[in-house]
């Protein structure tokens, strides 16, 4: 309260000097007075006029000694008189002041109060609040005190003391807000005491608050439940009580250490050695185990905020916030212990990031990879890839991850030093507070030992333990998948019963060990004998079953053959040089059955049939099947002496321009004549020579003897012609192919422009970018190509843009209904329109009518070869017609 009563002490300061001022005035009048009554004695012994000029101006030296405005106005309202300090307040001269109706220097509204002063007689005095008005035009509040003053041999004046209340009124203000500031300090003081107390029972924590000395003056509702809780007896729950003497009190669970504790550091604040101190403290009770923070603070006040006034003590319980602590302690060492453990894990981890960029691997991850850390950090899990999952599987594996957040099965991976093995792999995706990928963790364990069993496991299940072929479990499955495949293609597929022809006999003489070396030799001789896709098992004993997907009769004839032949070469097991044959019994899908029980009967009738034959032999389930195969096999082993006996021949047929009146080529055909089978069709001896492989050799002789033939013409005078010759699609996909053509031409001597190989559309359609190679080194060596039976197959033309082809021939079952078929019309008009928009000729084969010829010379077929213009001829009678229609002959060819 101090401070407040020296503030009142300078206000009562400045009051007594603003009366001072305002009195002034006061004391001037009363001179004035004085000098009056000087006057009026002295001028008893002098004249009026003498002593009234001297008291005249004795009053306008007064008047202008007041500090405040002063004037003197006749009862007229005329100033007569105004000193500086009004003309000054007024805002105009003072010699423009005299003179002035008093009326013009105040407000309007003062103008009567002016006019009831001035009329007054008997000297009264007054005092009153009038607003002056500026020469500006602005009004300032005054006091003005009146009163009456006659002078000898004057007329009677009324003087007035005008005070500028402006400075007062200020400091009224100044004093009225002070006062006020003062009042609103005083409430706030209040408000803060009443919030305090209202802070203080609104606070979970326990506090009480301490005077200097460390006495307790006031605690809160918590403190005392608390004090209660802790078994304090005391009404006043400490208060009026030194504070570190209640400590063990207080806290009755706390022990003797935490007490002393918590008293020096109450102690070390009020001593201002401390602005706070802390104490973290067990309470142990009956039912439960709690925990404290104890925190003390200073109370300071003073200009600086130094002085220490008190202080305040807060017990907080804090038994959550040490569970959370210890439940976070004991989490972080479980993570350190499953860190451990990840390190010391025989499986695998890997952590990626957000962007699938691997951040974390350990120990065993290496250990199964090959990769150490530093190689793979930073990088993407590709690094690990075997290859041998495509795409999709991958898309569909991190599909899963996305949508469920998890992944689990089984991949293959490849380590560092490249080897493929396989993995058991779990994948996880981890997410951040907003559901965003954050990292994804794998795990993995490598699984080869357990693969390998799994296939032990397998084998023993569909495998033959003696030979290591499929066992008859087995082959039922393949079997069943293959049927299906056949049934939904319309295709083929044919089915072996194999027995051993006195197999027993072996057994029985030289043991069963000599048998089983037997057993096992043939299976390795039939299995390198057979395609990929074949399924050969062992059902049991000495019987074998051979499955043979996509064959016919007579592909399953050559195969039975090809293994008669093998199983009759001599074998050595141990020491004895054994021979042995097998019956071999075939049926066919779907002719003999549709499922393979059916199939399995009749190919084992079949086998029963070849026993009772002779043995070593086979035998169709079919009659007429049987003796199909039988007749491809006869051919086959004809066309296998063919070359030695110098069976083939070559015919010619000649080629014409669009015209029908120019020849400008011919096309070698192969013929065969047997000794024993007579003349045998192309088409039939042509397929048995590319399914055997004969095909390659006497494909050969084809090129090497039409180029000689051509040398031989052109020798003979003939004009240079194209000839074509046709090239196989076993030919086509040699490695060689290019080499053996260049050799040939180079070895007859004709240029590589002559010759032009024709292609069947089907064999480059098979593998375009191969066929594209092939053709292109062709066409390098200035070879020409040409599309055979252009049409009947399926063509890709992006890649036929990009085939070095010089023709299209048009296939002869689009030319024989000409002209009278509207669709071959329309496809031999597209053909020829491809052609010329690819820049190549067309030729059409198989012309034998001139409606034909002429349909296609309106079209603009380039080429034309068939029976209306020539049918095949030899050498000799080649080049007789070739002379006569080179140049073009005058009449039409027969």
């Amino acid at each position: 309260m101090e401070p407040r009563q020296a503030h009142h002490g300078e206000l009562a300061a400045e009051l007594a000097a603003l009366q001072l001022q305002l009195n002034h005035a006061e004391d001037g009048w009363q001179t004035v007075c004085s000098c009056e009554a000087d006057a009026q004695a002295a001028g008893e012994g002098q004249e009026p006029s003498v002593a009234a000029g001297h008291v005249d101006h004795a009053c306008r030296l007064l008047i202008e000694e007041i500090a405040e405005g002063a004037l003197m106005v006749s009862r007229a309202g005329v100033v007569v008189y105004a000193n500086r300090a009004f003309a000054t307040l007024l805002g105009r001269p003072q010699h423009e002041t005299i003179g002035r109706r008093i009326e013009d220097c105040f407000a309007p509204e003062a103008h009567p109060r002016l006019a009831r002063v001035l009329g007054a007689r008997g000297g009264l005095r007054r005092r009153m609040q009038l607003d002056l008005l500026t020469a500006g035009g602005r009004r300032v509040a005054t006091r003005l005190s009146t009163g009456q003053l006659q002078l000898p041999g004057a007329p009677e004046l009324t003087f007035l003391v005008v005070k500028d209340l402006t400075p007062q009124r200020r400091h009224d203000a100044a004093l009225a807000k002070r006062e006020s500031a003062l009042q609103d300090m005083r409430e706030r003081q209040q408000r803060t005491e009443n919030h305090l107390q209202e802070v203080l029972a609104a606070i979970p924590a326990h506090v009480a608050l301490l005077d200097t000395r460390g006495v307790i003056v006031s605690v809160n509702e918590a403190w005392k439940q608390f004090a209660k809780s802790n078994g304090y007896q005391g009404g006043d729950f400490g208060i009026g009580q030194n504070y570190a003497d209640l400590c063990g009190g207080v806290s009755e669970g706390q022990d003797a250490h935490d007490a002393a504790s918590a008293a020096e550091h109450i102690r070390s604040v009020l001593s201002g050695q401390s602005a706070e101190a802390a104490l973290e403290y067990p309470c142990h009770s009956p039912t439960e185990d709690r925990w404290f923070r104890m925190t003390v603070a200073a109370l300071k006040s003073g200009p600086d905020g130094g002085t220490v006034d008190g202080a305040i003590v807060m017990h907080i319980n804090i038994s959550e916030r040490k569970q959370a602590e210890s439940a976070e302690r004991t989490a972080l060492a479980e993570k350190l212990l499953i860190a451990r453990a990840v390190e010391q894990s025989a499986e695998g981890l890997m952590v990626t990031d957000s962007r699938r960029r691997i951040v974390k691997v350990n120990h065993a991850f290496e250990a199964i990879t090959g990769y150490a850390d530093s190689d793979v950090l930073g990088r993407t899990p590709r690094l690990l890839s075997s290859g041998r999952q495509d795409r999709t599987f991958y898309e569909a594996m991190w599909a899963a991850v996305e949508t469920s957040g998890h992944w689990r099965g089984e991949i293959w991976s490849r380590r560092k030093d490249g080897t493929v093995y396989p993995l058991s792999m779990s994948v996880s995706r981890l997410d951040d507070a907003d559901g965003q990928p954050m990292n994804y963790v794998a795990s993995f364990s490598d699984i080869s030992e357990r693969k390998a069993a799994e296939e032990r496991v397998r084998r023993m299940a569909h495998f033959d333990a003696l030979t290591g072929l499929p066992n008859r479990a087995l082959l039922v499955e393949r079997a069943a998948h293959e049927l299906r495949i056949a049934h939904r293609s319309d295709g083929q597929l044919a089915l072996m019963f194999i027995d051993l022809d006195h197999f027993k006999h072996i057994n029985d003489s030289l043991g069963h060990a000599v048998g089983d070396g037997l057993l096992v030799a043939l299976a390795e001789r039939f299995q390198q004998a057979l395609r990929e896709q074949d399924t050969l098992a062992r059902s049991g004993g000495d019987e074998f079953v051979l499955l043979l997907p996509g064959t016919d009769a007579p592909g399953a004839a050559h195969v039975a053959q090809k293994l008669l032949a093998l199983a009759s070469l001599p074998y050595r097991v141990d020491r004895h040089e054994l021979s042995i044959t097998p019956s071999i019994g075939i049926a066919l899908y779907p002719v003999d059955g549709e499922d393979f029980g059916a199939l399995a009967r009749a190919a084992d009738a079949a086998m029963y049939r070849a026993k009772q034959g002779g043995r070593n032999r086979f035998r169709f389930h079919t009659a007429d099947i049987h003796a199909q195969s039988a007749r491809m096999l006869q051919l086959e082993n004809a066309l296998r002496q063919a070359l030695a006996h110098s069976e083939f021949s070559l015919r010619y047929q000649p080629q014409f321009d669009g015209t029908g009146q120019q020849i400008v080529g011919a096309e070698a055909l192969l013929r065969w004549h047997n000794r024993e089978l007579g003349t045998v069709s192309p088409a039939e001896f042509i397929a048995i020579a590319e399914s055997s492989g004969l095909i390659t050799s006497i494909g050969e002789w084809v090129l090497r003897t039409a180029s000689q033939q051509m040398r031989a013409w052109l020798d003979d005078g003939l004009a240079p012609l194209t000839l074509a010759v046709n090239l196989s699609a076993v030919q086509f996909r040699q490695p060689n192919l290019t080499e053996t053509v260049t050799r040939i031409v180079g070895e007859a001597g004709i240029a590589p422009e002559l010759l032009e190989l024709e292609l069947t559309e089907s064999v480059a359609s098979d593998d375009p970018a191969a066929a594209v190679t092939v053709m292109n080194e062709l066409h390098a060596h200035g070879v020409r190509m040409s599309i055979d039976d252009f049409g009947t197959g399926y063509s890709s033309l992006s890649y036929l843009k990009r085939f070095k082809v010089d023709r299209l021939k048009i296939d002869r079952s689009f030319v024989g209904s000409l002209p009278d078929s509207g669709e071959d019309q329309a496809i031999v008009k597209a053909i020829i329109s491809l052609a010329r928009s690819l820049g190549m000729k067309t030729i059409a084969e198989g012309v034998e009518t001139q409606a034909q010829a002429r349909f296609l010379r309106e079209q603009g077929c380039d080429e034309m070869q068939g029976y209306w213009f020539s049918r095949p001829l030899t050498a000799g009678q080649f080049a007789r017609f070739a002379k006569a229609h080179h140049p073009p002959a005058a009449g039409r060819p027969g």
